[in-house]
């Protein structure tokens, strides 16, 4: 169904086939096929307070993360999600992640709100 798409030399296929997948969950749970991902994972930056071994998140620039009016304008174009994942390197280092929360919260209106952290 998604054809391999690649982006700077780096497989996103795999991305692809969980949003694929997760459609496919939810229109089997609901008994309608979902025409539009119902899951957004948004990694809200990658800077981190954490120097992890086995991760590499927190030497990555932060200067070009999205702005919080950026970010807005992105969730007015997206559809009403049943999931959100906010992620990161960590998210809570943005001065304005409470923000990101209630933006995704106000704009998206999902069931399930998850954000990963350290």
């Amino acid at each position: 169904m998604f054809e391999r798409v690649t982006e700077l030399g780096t497989t996103i296929t795999p991305l692809l086939d969980a949003v694929r997948l997760g459609k496919d969950a939810i229109a089997n749970r609901h008994g309608v096929r979902a025409s539009m991902p119902a899951m957004l994972t948004h990694t809200v930056t990658f800077g981190c307070n954490a120097k992890c071994v086995m991760c590499d998140s927190w030497q990555k620039p932060t200067e070009n993360d999205l702005t919080l009016e950026q970010i807005a304008d992105v969730y007015d174009k997206l559809p009403r999600m049943l999931a959100v994942r906010l992620t990161g390197g960590e998210p809570w280092v943005r001065q304005d992640f409470g923000e990101i929360l209630h933006l995704a919260e106000q704009k998206l209106q999902p069931r399930y709100l998850h954000v990963t952290t350290n």
